[in-house]
């Protein structure tokens, strides 16, 4: 599930609860959803910040949902879509492992702070699986292309530090990544109505600041970019 928790100073939490690893199934991203649109709709609410339970942000899709085939009513990319339409702020707080679709939220997210001891990266793709929320769009566009390709084809881990060094995390932090996100959220949160919008439109949304990367502007044509570049690999959830 995701838990829901109204903060104080104009806050919202979204916890990611789902053992061992916050794995992403049905229920989770129904209460993702949920949570959001109780944030967004809540006009005292002024930002948001996500996070994964017992010490973990999200290791990716829940697959023991795959093992029975379950159909997902509710995909992780429309919730994606849905943080990058909100105009509030919203910080994804990563501690330890933020791997396949948990990474794809935290893109989505507007700010990135992670643990220096955290790790990202899209390991699916060595079981064939291209990552479908949003993550060959969003990558490409912080990153670069020939970064994201090395990252997604490879499906490789990589530390904070590298990943801060690229540009996917905005910050590291040796304390608790949660609280620094609120911390910082509170800092968004204490600024005029004009100078949030400010923030929301032109500077928290740095991929959609920078638009797609050249030459590859559209879903279909990045991900047949990837086809073409690994045979065999299919869409994500």
């Amino acid at each position: 599930m995701a838990e829901f928790t109204r903060l104080q100073n104009c806050l919202a939490l979204i916890r990611l609860r789902n053992p061992p690893v916050n794995a992403i199934s049905t229920t989770v991203a129904r209460g993702i959803k949920e949570s959001l649109q109780k944030a967004i709709t809540d006009d005292t609410v002024k930002a948001i910040v996500i996070c994964g339970a017992d010490g973990i942000f999200c290791a990716g899709a829940d697959i023991r949902e795959f093992k029975v085939h379950k159909t997902f009513d509710i995909q992780l990319g429309d919730i994606v879509d849905e943080i990058q339409r909100n105009k509030k702020p919203v910080v994804a707080a990563i501690q330890k492992l933020a791997l396949g679709g948990g990474l794809e939220l935290a893109l989505g997210c507007h700010y990135r702070i992670a643990h220096a001891e955290a790790q990202v990266g899209f390991p699916e793709v060595t079981l064939g699986i291209l990552p479908g929320a949003r993550g060959t769009q969003l990558l490409p566009r912080l990153v670069g292309v020939p970064a994201a390709l090395d990252l997604i084809i490879s499906g490789r881990h990589i530390s904070a530090n590298e990943a801060l060094k690229l540009g996917i995390i905005d910050k590291i932090v040796n304390s608790d990544p949660i609280e620094e996100s609120i911390k910082f959220a509170q800092r968004i949160s204490g600024q005029s109505s004009q100078e949030l919008q400010m923030t929301s439109d032109m500077v928290a949304d740095k991929s959609s600041a920078l638009g797609p990367p050249k030459g590859y502007t559209s879903k279909a044509t990045i991900e047949f970019f990837f086809y073409l570049t690994v045979p065999g690999l299919c869409c994500g959830m």
